[in-house]
């Protein structure tokens, strides 16, 4: 079992590298997002015919089977949306395709080609570290500075106008696309990830700070990532990482607090809303009354949606129940799916899922973290939100799927 641990210095050494990487990853919404794409497909296209074009056939070969469902569907969502009169998800299943394996075998295969020596190769988890530790940053310097908040405001293309009567904005802080979802929980990875390294590094723990700090003033949903990492911890009986990172994070506060007083007394004014996770879990395993409105009964109740004709059942009505407005919208991945295009849409969905789970358990077995990490994660986001989306949650996930097939190449898997 391999880990990868991120040093300091890797951040001035490989700046230009993190910049791609932050472009890449979180896409911030200053420009169109169709932009991103467009750049991406040129940057692609002329490296395939002026410098490699071996890359198509290697990507084929490696990835024969995902690309094949993938082909199915979006195939599929494009026949639905023309059906339906209107683009609905067909270009959200494409842009998640080529960006989350497309262009994320290339961004893999050039430094793999540049980088012969297995540690190098690995050290992409490490650039993906910094990479989030610099979105943590801004996720900092917008929360403490109020002049540079608004002007972001004013030239980022989403919607803020949710948060402008509220006397107390508690959420969307970072200069990332997906803000109240899969960017926290891509947070919650690295902070996790942080769990498992710490004791090689312990100076990780500011970055761990950072990240928990980016969940609590964007979504919840990033308390799972650290909550699967770490169960891995009390299985793998690691519990001096726990030991040591509580430690050092109470050190590192009691001087925050004694220095920042402003900043802790913000993180104290929302640690309510954070906090509702965990009365949202009580509440439902245990039957206590924590939370006054329970998120949990809202997704298993109010945003439980099923189809209302058999023609609706098997394909679907070609509509987002997520964009609806007036009465029965939902944002449960499974349910969206359903309505949009039926049982037959639904489970592609689950073939690609299980398929996916079954290679990287065959390529890496179960003692990798990653495998754990991902199989839970994309079950879980698919329930939470959609996350077959070109969003930071979708992009990373795949991401390093595809960098650990490409990486340990498993011959039996391969051949068949």
């Amino acid at each position: 079992m391999e880990y990868v641990i991120p040093r300091y210095k890797e951040i001035l050494k490989n700046f230009f590298i993190i910049l791609f990487f932050y472009m890449y990853l979180f896409q911030p919404p200053v420009i169109n997002k169709s932009i991103y794409i467009v750049v991406e497909l040129l940057i692609l296209f002329t490296y395939v015919f002026f410098v490699d074009k071996k890359i198509i056939g290697i990507f084929i070969r490696k990835f024969k089977v995902e690309i094949f469902i993938l082909y199915i569907i979006i195939c599929y969502s494009i026949v639905r949306d023309i059906l339906a009169g209107s683009e609905v998800y067909s270009f959200r299943f494409f842009a998640w395709a080529f960006q989350s394996f497309i262009f994320g075998f290339f961004i893999i295969y050039v430094i793999d080609k540049f980088n012969n020596r297995r540690e190098n190769q690995l050290q992409i988890i490490s650039l993906l570290y910094w990479t989030c530790f610099i979105a943590s940053i801004f996720t900092l310097v917008l929360l403490t500075n109020k002049s540079f908040d608004t002007y972001y405001q004013t030239i980022q293309l989403d919607d803020f106008d949710q948060y402008a009567d509220m006397a107390f904005r508690y959420r969307a802080y970072g200069i990332s696309e997906n803000l109240t979802f899969t960017y926290s929980y891509v947070m919650g990875f690295f902070a996790g990830y942080t769990l498992l390294v710490i004791r090689k590094n312990i100076f990780l723990i500011f970055p761990f700070l950072l990240f928990v700090l980016a969940i609590m003033f964007n979504a919840r949903i990033g308390i799972v990532a650290l909550l699967l990492f770490f169960i891995i911890i009390l299985v793998q009986k690691k519990f001096s990482n726990i030991i040591i990172t509580v430690v050092l994070a109470l050190i590192v506060l009691a001087a925050v607090a004694i220095k920042y007083s402003d900043l802790t007394a913000m993180m104290v004014s929302n640690k309510e809303w954070a906090l509702h996770f965990f009365y949202d879990i009580s509440d439902s395993i245990f039957g206590t009354h924590y939370a006054t409105t329970s998120e949990m009964d809202q997704l298993t109740n109010s945003f439980i949606i099923f189809p209302d004709t058999f023609f609706h059942w098997v394909f679907g009505n070609g509509e987002s129940l997520f964009l609806k407005t007036g009465g029965g919208n939902s944002d449960i991945g499974y349910i969206i799916q359903l309505n949009y295009g039926g049982l037959l849409f639904l489970i592609q969905i689950l073939v690609m899922m299980m398929f996916l789970s079954y290679r990287l358990c065959k390529t890496l077995t179960w003692r990798n973290w990653f495998v754990s990490i991902f199989i839970c994660s994309i079950f879980i986001l698919n329930f939470k939100g959609f996350i077959f989306a070109a969003t930071p949650g979708g992009r990373i996930l795949f991401f390093l799927y595809v960098f650990y097939i490409y990486m340990y190449p498993n011959k039996k898997l391969d051949a068949a």
